[in-house]
Order: C-alpha cells, then sequence, then structure tokens
C-alpha cells in the first residue's frame, strides 16, 4: 500500500544574506535547516518573535525569494529542482500568499475588481460575464457584502479589514491547495482579528484548504491552527499539536514565549525565564542558538547544535533537555 505524500514537505530549508564590504563579508543566517510537512486541510502556526524567519520561510516557499539550501516538495515533487528557472504558472496557481499589509499588498490604482480578477483571469477564466460573476461570489465568500458594493471601489477607500478580505479573495481566486497567510491580522483592530480568524478557518471546512499561519500571537495560534511550530534565530526548536504545546511547552524557548503573552487581565509576566539578550544571527558559533539566553543550558549547548527528540503524540524538541538525538526517525529516513 503506496502512502500519499504530504501536500507540503520543507527540508533541511536555508537562506543566508551577505552583508558588509568584500574585505569584511559576514553573512545573515535568516534561515537554517528548517523541516516540517503540512497535510491537506491543514493548518500549521509558525510563531516566533520578530526577525526568528517566519515571514522569510513563507517567502520561500511562495517562490518569493530563493532559497540557499534545502528542498521544497509540494505532493511528492522537487519544485525546487524540476522549476529551477522559477515557479511555474501552475505552482502560483496552487500555492498562494496573503501579505501582512493589507495598505501595501493592493495597487491603490486599480479596483477591487481588477484586484481580484487578474488572478482569475491568469488561471480561471478570462470571460467577461464569467469573470464577473466569479469576482462577486469570491466578495461574497470572505463576508463583503452586496458585492456590488464593493467591487468597483479603489483600496483606498477601503477599511483596513475590507482591505484584508479583498486580499483573501484575490488569493482564493486561483483555488489554491495552499495559501501562507503572514500575520493577516496583525495591523487590524482588535475588534476584527477575531472575525479574519473565523474566515480562515471557515475555508479550511468548506474548501479544505491548507494553510501556514505566522503569527507573533499564540492565542491566535492556538484558536486557529492544528499544530504549532516554534523559530528561534531561525530555527525550529519544538512543534507540538496546539493544545499540547500551549498547555505545556517544553523548549525554554517556548515557555518564554508563553510567559511573555498578555495573561488574564492584560498584564505581561513580571519576570521571564531566560537572560535578556538577542538572537545571533550573524556568524553563528556553533551550538543552540538559544543557549546564551537559557537558565538551563549546559556546556554541551555552546558546543554543538541538539538534534530533535521525539516525544509523545508526535511532538519534537530540539533541546539537550530531553535527549541528546542527533537526528529523529523522520530525518533519518530523509537521508
Amino acid at each position: 500500500m503506496t502512502t500519499k505524500p504530504p501536500l507540503l514537505d520543507v527540508r533541511n530549508l536555508g537562506v543566508r544574506y551577505a552583508i558588509g564590504g568584500l574585505l569584511a563579508k559576514s553573512w545573515l543566517r535568516a534561515v537554517h535547516d528548517v523541516h516540517f510537512t503540512v497535510d491537506r486541510g491543514e493548518i500549521v502556526a509558525l510563531v516566533g518573535e520578530s526577525g526568528s524567519g517566519k515571514s522569510t520561510i513563507v517567502r520561500l516557499i511562495c517562490r518569493l525569494e530563493k532559497p540557499t539550501a534545502g528542498r521544497i516538495l509540494l505532493d511528492g515533487a522537487d519544485v525546487l529542482q524540476e522549476e529551477a528557472k522559477g515557479a511555474s504558472k501552475e505552482y502560483r496557481k496552487r500555492v498562494q500568499m496573503i501579505f501582512q499589509d493589507p495598505f501595501g499588498s493592493l495597487n491603490p490604482v486599480h479596483t477591487v475588481s481588477y484586484c481580484i480578477g487578474r488572478p482569475l483571469q491568469l488561471h480561471q477564466t478570462s470571460r467577461p460575464d464569467a469573470l464577473r460573476r466569479r469576482i462577486v461570489e469570491l466578495l461574497d465568500t470572505v463576508g463583503l457584502r452586496p458585492a456590488g458594493d464593493f467591487i468597483d471601489k479603489y483600496p483606498h477607500s477601503l477599511s483596513g479589514g475590507q482591505r484584508q478580505r479583498v486580499a483573501i479573495a484575490r488569493a482564493l481566486a486561483s483555488e489554491p491547495d495552499l495559501i501562507c497567510a503572514d500575520e493577516p491580522t496583525s495591523m487590524l483592530d482588535v475588534s476584527i482579528r477575531m472575525d479574519v480568524l473565523r474566515l480562515l478557518s471557515r475555508l479550511r471546512e468548506e474548501r479544505k484548504t491548507s494553510f501556514i499561519f505566522v503569527t507573533h500571537d499564540l492565542a491566535a495560534a492556538r484558536h486557529l491552527a492544528d499544530r504549532i511550530l516554534v523559530l528561534y534565530a531561525g530555527q525550529l526548536v519544538e512543534e507540538a499539536m496546539s493544545d499540547d504545546l500551549i498547555g505545556d511547552p517544553r523548549h525554554p524557548y517556548s515557555r518564554l514565549l508563553l510567559a511573555a503573552a498578555p495573561q488574564q487581565g492584560g498584564s505581561l509576566e513580571a519576570s521571564l525565564p531566560a537572560r535578556p539578550g538577542a538572537p545571533k544571527n550573524v556568524d553563528p558559533e556553533p551550538g543552540c542558538p538559544f543557549a546564551d539566553r537559557c537558565l538551563e543550558a549546559m556546556d554541551i549547548c555552546r558546543k554543538k547544535t541538539p538534534g530533535w527528540t521525539l516525544m509523545e503524540n508526535n511532538r519534537r524538541v530540539r533541546c539537550y533537555l530531553y535527549g541528546d538525538t542527533q537526528a529523529d526517525a523522520e530525518d533519518a529516513g530523509r537521508g
């Protein structure tokens, strides 16, 4: 019996950027050795502080940037190898992105009809009657009703929440299998953030669309995502089912994130279980990237990067507190 591959399989993905002059060049390691999967109809959240590499990962997956290492498999096909010169039209159709900024992601000189109609013309239909009908359907799907009140408007005449709904409708136009949502609620009023999260959840249920949901909001991740992946300094440090991770974070950095989240009443924890500091992405030294801030760090943490330790309920943690495994079963199978 053949096992069907996951929709998306990211393997050892990495990207680095040269900084400095010719005589004193350094390397900024934005993403390093990242691997995870996304199944059909699944929502996976990427969480971490600013600069942890969340947005860079989804830009690499959407092929808006070129990785310097790793592989991206869509339905088992190695797209970076098969489409070496750039993403194909078919890949663009199947993998779409919702950008963080609803003000900057829509061209201000074009109407809502044009913004949604262009991907429809490229991937679905160019017949004027069918095109307008489909635009109306998409506007209705994302809750912009009646569609006639929005279809001929320009982005500047819409609220932030309405613009983000137009951006979601544009992403849906090609009927993608996977949507990468890069902090789609972070620039919206608190009062409408939950409406957008409910919309994404409904699209998953109705259309079986998969999502990679980038956020720094653990509450939003728990509400929307099936699994949460924690990033620090461009590396994944923990992966678990959402309720498991929020209820019992294992990696010291995951515990730090949870402690720093607003508690009931809106306050922050008075003290955080870590030393002050910042991620070191420029010419990083060997070892765990969190070691200098970790109160539980051991000598080995600063000498050698820990491998993955598999735990219960498919949780995995990259920390010497839980073992000295340099490769889990999944990594070993990838070779």
